[in-house]
């Protein structure tokens, strides 16, 4: 099936996907050389939907987005099947893990999602792709379709009225390239933390508030925080009226139909619906409300509040450090705190927030830069910005665990404490490093000779000495850099003239 192919002959390992509702025969390819790939799979008879659907994955593709990129399609198995060569995205799926992180990254993954969303609905329609009608007589036929079934269900009347009522209420925003299927079992949860999106065979022109509905039906019940701050993000946390209303009636339209649609794949999958329907009614207080009981703000001020002293926390480092060019910085501050967030980024489990300060705040007492005691910069800070004891103390002990030559051989004992000193470690070496060796050294009057002392007893230590995986792999690319260095600058010093 595959010798007809392109490169086929590289490939070493051809594994089948049986997850998915698709029709598509799905295989995720390794190479000899390493490299992952998916391979679809469809039908000749498929093959003008195919190729539309490839053109609009090369569109999504020129957003920036982390998602499954086109690579080539064409006609294979002797001109049988149509196939389709996208990049694999290493990960795990985005619905099995969100149950097993904190509820603020739940929070945080949500929002992400949220903003692409919003990218892939900003690409303008082409004018052969606008459609010429809307999807309200199609909702209603459906409707209709579901009312004369076997399975309807008890109490349905009041949804069915609800859709029919302000079935009016939907299309009113400008059409969209929709991803068609978007929810948490079309996402992949990567391994640094971030979000990749797969799946774009159902790929749709229409109303951008309908993108919404399976939340509803495929999202909470992985997790609520992910489905709020996907709603929050999307709207730059103003969301309108007129998008609740609109999501209501195409809940209540999907709640239904779902059953109805669920009847080829058996009674397993009706059971689902059914109790997905249920669970919709519920939320919606049988459609007397627009906006749904799981629906808060609670993330999104927490958020917010914590965006606001992180930003001040950014301009305080900025005064403190204004008159400092030793490499102790507020820019050396600044790169630790994105080493930190970075690094935090792979270890879900920890508290962001408490990382970001005490990152940022981890020089703001550095005995060669201040002479205070007790962490009084940070200590005073904090206070002013209302910080709890708790947090404080917690922020405190982590930035006092930073310093190398005090905690030669002792790691922290939280994640928190582990990432923000990889951060700083971090920032020593590479050519980020070098550069502010010798930018210290020229500061406090060391020679040349001196400084690439400093680099052999104890900045190429460091390699050894992080604590989180991402951490370790991120020093050995910094070491070889600065041993590279270090090996050349001894070389030129030394050679005979």
């Amino acid at each position: 099936m595959f010798d007809d192919i392109k490169n086929s002959s590289s490939w070493k390992n051809i594994e089948s996907i049986s997850k998915g509702w698709s029709n598509d025969k799905k295989y995720h390819i390794t190479t000899m050389s390493e490299q992952h790939f998916l391979l679809r799979i469809s039908d000749i008879t498929q093959y003008e939907v195919k190729k539309k659907e490839y053109e609009i994955i090369k569109k999504y593709s020129l957003l920036g987005i982390n998602m499954s990129m086109p690579l080539d399609f064409g006609i294979c198995n002797d001109g049988n099947n149509v196939y389709m060569l996208l990049t694999w995205i290493e990960g795990n799926d985005l619905e099995d893990e969100l149950p097993k992180l904190p509820e603020q990254e739940q929070y945080r993954l949500g929002r992400k999602a949220g903003e692409i969303l919003k990218r892939i609905h900003s690409i303008k329609i082409d004018s052969v792709d606008r459609p010429l009608e809307t999807k309200k007589s199609k909702k209603l036929l459906q409707l209709s379709c579901y009312e004369k079934s076997q399975v309807r269900i008890a109490g349905d009347n009041f949804a069915i009225k609800y859709v029919k009522d302000n079935i009016d209420k939907i299309w009113k925003e400008q059409p969209v390239y929709m991803h068609g299927d978007y929810h948490p079992g079309n996402l992949i949860y990567t391994p640094d933390g971030n979000i990749g999106v797969i799946d774009f065979n159902r790929w749709e022109i229409g109303d951008p508030y309908e993108e919404f509905y399976k939340l509803e039906s495929f999202g909470i019940e992985h997790s609520i925080p992910y489905c709020i701050g996907q709603i929050d993000a999307y709207f730059d946390n103003k969301i309108p009226e007129e998008f609740w209303v609109a999501l209501a009636v195409y809940v209540a339209h999907a709640s239904l139909y779902s059953i109805k649609w669920a009847e080829k794949f058996g009674q397993k999958e009706i059971d689902g619906m059914v109790a997905r329907c249920g669970k919709a009614f519920d939320d919606y207080d049988n459609f007397q409300l627009s906006v749904p009981k799981w629906y808060t703000d609670k993330y999104r001020d927490s958020i917010m509040d914590e965006k606001k002293i992180i930003n001040s926390t950014k301009l305080f480092i900025e005064t403190l450090f204004a008159h400092d060019h030793s490499g102790h910085d507020a820019q050396h501050s600044l790169r630790v705190y994105n080493n930190a967030i970075r690094l935090a980024n792979t270890e879900p489990q920890c508290n962001r927030f408490i990382v970001s300060l005490a990152a940022l705040l981890h020089d703001a007492d550095d005995h060669k830069v201040f002479n205070t005691k007790n962490n009084y910069n940070t200590r005073t800070f904090l206070k002013k910005q209302q910080m709890d004891d708790e947090s404080i103390e917690q922020i405190c002990e982590i930035i006092n665990g930073v310093s190398f030559s005090k905690n030669r051989g002792i790691y922290p004992k939280t994640i928190e404490g582990k990432i923000v000193q990889d951060a700083d470690r971090l920032d020593a070496i590479g050519a980020i490093g070098v550069a502010r060796t010798f930018a210290y050294g020229g500061a406090h009057g060391r020679s040349i000779m001196d400084s690439i002392k400093h680099f052999e007893d104890k900045l190429l230590l460091l390699k050894n000495e992080m604590n989180t995986e991402e951490g370790k792999r991120i020093a050995r690319i910094r070491h070889d850099f600065i041993k590279t260095f270090v090996d050349e600058i001894r070389y030129e010093i030394t050679v005979e003239k």
